[in-house]
């Protein structure tokens, strides 16, 4: 009988649990927009995306968890690290470019989407440039997701050498 290795199931419940924060932390900024918006067009275009980011990251917690659909006990075992579960799992490049994209979209579309409201703001203009400057700084979100795709695509490049860039995609 072959016992999971803890750093396996370390791996496996920091990737599901990353996507949960990943999830958490949208949907607060998007009811948060949603708390302080009475434009009936904005209202929903906020509540479409909350239908959209919650099926999508539904999706890809599901994904990650279980990702040998041929034989979904590799995604709970070493196994998953000899040849990718010998056929029988995901690649992983793919699931994390679909995911990392994803997640790049959704920032920017975020980002953008309160942005229209903030320009109409009436109010004198060195403070309203400084309330579109303060809201400005949550463009790190977005780097941040980009550096992660950058990131990305050294470890799923790097051949036999991926393990020296996994830690970068761990870090960003």
């Amino acid at each position: 009988m072959t016992l999971i290795k803890p750093p396996i199931l370390l791996c496996r419940s920091t990737r599901s649990q990353y996507r949960i924060k990943l999830y958490a932390n949208t949907i607060v900024i998007l009811l948060v927009y949603l708390s302080f918006e009475t434009q009936r067009t904005f209202r929903k275009i906020v509540q479409i995306a909350i239908i959209l980011v919650t099926a999508v990251s539904a999706l890809k917690i599901f994904i990650i968890t279980f990702q040998c659909p041929k034989n979904p006990s590799y995604s709970f075992s070493p196994a998953i690290l000899e040849h990718r579960g010998a056929g029988h799992c995901f690649d992983l490049r793919v699931v994390f470019y679909w995911q990392a994209a994803w997640n790049l979209g959704t920032d920017v579309v975020i980002l953008l989407l309160h942005m229209p409201v903030l320009f109409s703001i009436r109010m004198e203009t060195t403070k309203r440039v400084s309330v579109v400057a303060f809201f400005a700084v949550s463009l790190v979100i977005p780097i941040a997701s980009a550096v992660w795709l950058w990131t990305l695509n050294l470890w799923a490049e790097s051949g036999e050498e991926g393990r020296y860039y996994s830690d970068y995609i761990i870090f960003w």
